[in-house]
C-alpha cells in the first residue's frame, strides 16, 4: 500500500520507490499484460488496469512490467531486499477472456517468490 498510509513510517524507508502524498492511482487507457521483461507477457496474460505512479529510488531495479511500464521494483537494503508492486486490484474485465492479475492462477506463486526474495517468473 502506497501513499499516505506508508508515508513517514518504517515501511517508507525500505521501499525502492518514493512515496507520494498526492493522488497516485491511475487507470491505464487499455489493460496491459504483466511481463517478466518488456514485450514478453506472462503465461495466461494476467492484466493490469490501474497502477500507482511513483518515482524509483536510486539503485532500484525494475523486475516486472506491464507493457513498457515498470510495475514492480526491487532494491537491496542492508542484508535484505525490498520490493514493491505498483498494480492495484481495481478494475473490471473489458472483454471476454481477460484475466485480471489478481485472478491469474500464477499470482499466488509470484507473490510467494517476491516475499521469499526469489522472483523468477517463468
Amino acid at each position: 500500500m502506497l501513499g499516505s498510509v506508508s508515508a513517514n513510517t518504517a515501511l517508507e524507508a525500505v521501499l525502492p520507490v518514493e512515496v507520494r502524498q498526492a493522488r497516485d492511482v491511475y487507470q491505464l487507457p487499455a489493460p496491459l499484460p504483466l511481463a517478466n521483461q518488456k514485450g514478453t507477457p506472462l503465461p495466461g496474460r494476467p492484466l493490469l488496469y490501474y497502477y500507482h505512479a511513483i518515482t524509483p529510488r536510486a539503485g532500484a531495479v525494475a523486475c516486472l512490467w506491464a507493457g513498457d511500464l515498470p510495475i514492480m521494483w526491487e532494491s537491496s537494503i542492508g542484508k535484505g531486499a525490498g520490493a514493491v508492486f505498483l498494480g492495484t486490484t481495481m478494475g473490471e474485465t473489458r472483454a471476454k477472456g481477460e484475466t485480471p492479475f489478481w485472478e491469474w492462477n500464477g499470482w499466488p506463486a509470484m507473490v510467494t517468490q517476491v516475499v521469499l526474495g526469489r522472483l523468477a517468473v517463468e
